[in-house]
């Protein structure tokens, strides 16, 4: 089947669970393609290192978790995941935050 969103099967009751997929970096083209009704995304127990700078243009995402990666890094644009609620980067290797991520209100 061409065109067929390989991370339909992934998203159940709005949460999109790719964890533990060994991914070294975000599908956001295919996030974004499955649209407004994925609230939730869980990428923990992956091998993330850095994320992509359009990641946090899928606004709409209120739960986000990042835990157990290797990230090293925030992107800059980090706050523009402005309906954010709620964060996990539990067991990263993190030693700095974007400026933007003050812009984090929820």
């Amino acid at each position: 089947m061409a065109g067929r969103n390989p991370l339909k099967d992934k998203l159940e009751d709005e949460e999109l669970d790719l964890s533990m997929m060994q991914l070294t970096d975000v599908p956001v083209r295919d996030i974004e393609q499955l649209g407004s009704k994925v609230l939730t995304v869980n990428l923990s127990h992956n091998l993330l290192t850095t994320l992509p700078g359009n990641f946090p243009l899928l606004s709409h995402i209120t739960k986000l978790d990042l835990s157990k990666n290797q990230l090293v890094e925030l992107p800059e644009n980090f706050g523009g995941f402005k309906n954010l609620k709620s964060l996990d980067l539990y067991a990263n290797q993190l030693v700095k935050l974007p400026v933007s991520f003050a812009q984090l209100k929820n």
